[in-house]
């Protein structure tokens, strides 16, 4: 009953981890098959399922927990709220993802199935465990407790195991009295977890986190109180001790000659000075006696004390005083943090980051390039308000520091171990720094920016100079082209002068000649005028008395029979048809200056004349006003008008002639349209075949600058348009002298 049950709690979570598809995927389902994953088969989040037990589960981590199976271990990334504890056995539902350095499960969906004791932990080597491997794994491995506190959730235990460090966390409610397991080498059994860098994802370091208190084992102890040891010289710490266990704190006692807390405090005695790192003590002040015990640590060949405790001794502060020591003694590799003072030449100085304090902030420090007779060394002091007038020390000074001095040992080869390749002096403060002959004014730097300045004021004024040359040439060029130019200007003002002499007596030669055109075109248009009257006074009343006669005759001869009414018709037509013409000849020479007729009325009473006594019914219109024309314009524009009608007459047989003037301000629009026979304009006969018509009223229209138009085919009448532009003054006198009224 109870399997059945838990089945049904397993089965939801199997449907919400199945994933969509075709088909479900297979699940992985072994810790060690989710471990062998690649980082690209790991993002591809493939389903998980797993069996096993909870084997440790962080305080801090808010319900991440590792688990174990038969095969491994692996970290499951929960964070639903709800926490398992050390010892349940769970079924996990979720899916892969790379994780910050191992793969892990993600999104997971877990039920208790009951509970089981914990896997049995591996022992590993601290070599194995720090190189990342045993990531997940329950492990146990051995190492002295150097340094332990606890907080609310947890007991941290700092533990070296040869020449590597790591940290246990057991939770806070399962141990007590952590600082006594300090200096005893105790055995750690929980799972191995990483911190890392989670852009590069590289291990950084290990941490152990351990499921309960007894799974921390005392394997060997000290006894005694450290404070009850001998105390060592501070001098003296790294020098052979018969006996000296490795776990055994050392015991020392000096004066604070600088202090970081939270860090380390720097101790001074007649023997030499020590660095003394902790990570909590009492707040102490230079000069203060205290007495330290702790564990004796070399970083780059030189001793400090590590994971130490101190207390401040009764007594008044006495601050000793800083040791002026010989230059050479350094480069051996004495005086490791002791508190000396140095002398030399400021080459230069700056500001850089010094780390973040208690709030976050981030915290600079002064540090200073300072050059003796044998070596470079850099002092650094913290950022006060009176060290802002440290800031005006002039490059090339003479300067005095104080304050505690490290050693970089160089390791070059077996011989060369022991001497000094660096040195930076530890400056407590402001005060312990002392200029003892300031540079002069003319430093390096001020000589660099005068004599920037200098060049900058030399090539200013090189290029002023060269602009100056440089314009003046551009002056000289100038005044040598203007002075072309007004030469050119003088030449090409006489050649206008004698062009405008030489015009002007061609214009008055011109004018002459067209008053004499003038002169001879009234001429002419006055004795066709007279020629015109004597012969509508003379031929045309004789033509029209002939057949006045002719037609009683006709009258009287049909009388007498028909036979001699043909010669007498033929007769009468010769004559109709001559009269015709002779009266277009006299409308051709007429003069419109002695009719006091305008063009529409010309045209209209042209056409009447010319259409009377045929079938054709004139329909004649004028549209805008009326504008005056040259008379050059509108005797052309009458002739070909009734050229047009006469066509009309001798060949169209039309019924219905309509002619239309258009007046506008473009010009002036003549219409001439029959319904007659039509014609091909493109086979019509022309001027070689003896027939003018057309041609003539082409040459006519070119005269006055018009666009004649000729529209027609057969049995669909014809159009003819032209259309003349109102023409500018003064071109009437050149239409006039570009032909003659003919």
């Amino acid at each position: 009953m109870k399997r059945f049950f838990l089945l049904l709690l397993v089965m939801p979570l199997a449907a919400v981890a199945e994933p969509s598809g075709s088909g479900p995927a297979p699940y992985i389902d072994t810790a060690e098959a989710v471990l062998a994953l690649s980082l690209e088969e790991a993002y591809e989040q493939r389903p998980i399922s797993l069996r096993g037990v909870v084997t440790a589960v962080p305080q801090t981590w808010e319900g991440r927990f590792f688990m174990q199976d038969d095969t491994a271990g692996v970290f499951v990334d929960n964070v639903s709220g709800r926490t398992p504890e050390p010892g349940d056995l769970v079924h996990v539902l979720g899916v892969s993802q790379p994780g910050g350095y191992a793969p892990i499960v993600s999104n997971p969906q877990w039920v208790v199935v009951g509970q089981a004791p914990l896997p049995p932990a591996r022992p590993v080597t601290i070599e194995e465990l720090m190189s990342g491997t045993m990531d997940s794994q329950r492990i146990e491995v051995k190492g002295v407790v150097r340094d332990a506190f606890k907080d609310d959730y947890s007991a941290i235990l700092y533990l070296v195991a040869g020449a590597y460090r790591f940290e246990a966390h057991v939770p806070a409610g399962t141990i007590d009295g952590v600082e006594d397991y300090i200096g005893k080498e105790v055995l750690v059994r929980g799972s191995a977890g990483t911190t890392f860098n989670s852009q590069t994802r590289q291990l950084i370091s290990i941490q152990v986190s351990v499921p309960h208190g007894r799974d921390v084992e005392v394997v060997r102890g000290l006894p005694g109180d450290p404070y009850l040891s001998p105390v060592i010289p501070l001098g003296n710490v790294a020098n052979y001790h018969h006996g000296q266990d490795p776990r055994r704190r050392i015991h020392v006692r000096g004066r604070v000659v600088h202090h970081q807390p939270g860090k380390d405090i720097f101790l001074q005695d007649g023997s030499g000075g020590l660095q003394v790192r902790s990570r909590a003590g009492p707040d102490v002040q230079p000069g203060d006696m205290v007495e330290a015990v702790g564990f004796l640590d070399f970083e780059n060949h030189l001793p400090v004390m590590n994971d130490a405790q101190y207390r401040k001794l009764p007594g008044e502060p006495r601050l000793p005083e800083a040791k002026r020591v010989d230059l050479e003694s350094f480069t051996a590799g004495w005086h490791h943090a002791d508190y000396v003072t140095l002398e030399g030449v400021l080459l230069d100085r700056s500001m850089v980051p010094s780390g973040t304090g208690s709030e976050g902030e981030e915290q600079f420090q002064l540090v200073w390039i300072v050059q003796t007779p044998e070596f470079l060394f850099t002092a650094e002091g913290p950022i006060t308000d009176r060290a802002t007038e440290l800031d005006s020390i002039r490059l090339g000074s003479r300067v005095e520091f104080s304050g505690v001095s490290l050693l970089r040992i160089r390791t070059a080869s077996w011989n060369d171990v022991g001497t000094m390749e660096s040195l930076r002096l530890l400056v407590p403060g402001p005060e312990h720094v002392r200029i003892l002959e300031m540079a002069s004014w003319l430093t390096p730097d001020r000589l660099r920016l005068i004599l920037l300045a200098t060049s900058i004021l030399c090539f200013l004024a090189l290029f002023w100079s060269l602009t100056v040359v440089r314009k003046n040439s551009v002056l000289r060029r100038l005044v040598r082209e203007k002075d072309a130019a007004q030469q050119e200007l003088q030449k090409a003002h006489d050649e206008l002068d004698q062009r405008v002499a030489e015009r002007t007596e061609q214009l008055k030669v011109e004018m002459q000649e067209r008053k004499e055109s003038e002169v001879r075109f009234k001429a002419t248009l006055a004795e066709r005028t007279r020629l015109a009257q004597e012969l509508h006074d003379t031929v045309e009343q004789s033509l029209t008395g002939i057949s006045l006669h002719l037609d009683a005759a006709s009258q009287q001869l049909k009388q007498g029979g028909a036979k001699s009414l043909r010669p007498l018709d033929v007769a009468r037509n010769l004559m109709s048809r001559s009269q015709l013409e002779l009266r277009r000849s006299i409308w051709d020479l007429h003069s419109r200056e002695l009719e006091e007729f305008d063009l529409p009325g010309a045209l209209k009473v042209s056409a009447g004349e010319i259409l009377e006594g045929t079938p054709a019914r004139l329909d004649f219109s004028v549209e805008g006003r009326p504008s005056p024309l040259s008379e050059i314009t509108e005797e052309n524009l009458l002739r070909i008008g009734r050229e047009a009608l006469t066509n009309v007459v001798r060949h169209a047989c039309a019924s219905r002639v309509q002619l239309r003037l258009e007046y506008d301000s473009r010009g002036v629009v003549l219409r001439v349209v029959d319904d007659g026979l039509g014609f091909d304009p493109e086979n019509c006969l022309g001027s070689s075949d003896g027939h003018f018509g057309l041609s003539g009223m082409g040459e006519r229209s070119r005269r006055i600058g018009g666009a004649l138009q000729v529209i027609s085919a057969p049995g669909e009448g014809t159009r003819i348009e032209l259309q003349v532009p109102m023409q500018p003054p003064g071109e009437e006198e050149n239409a006039k002298r570009e032909g003659q009224v003919q």
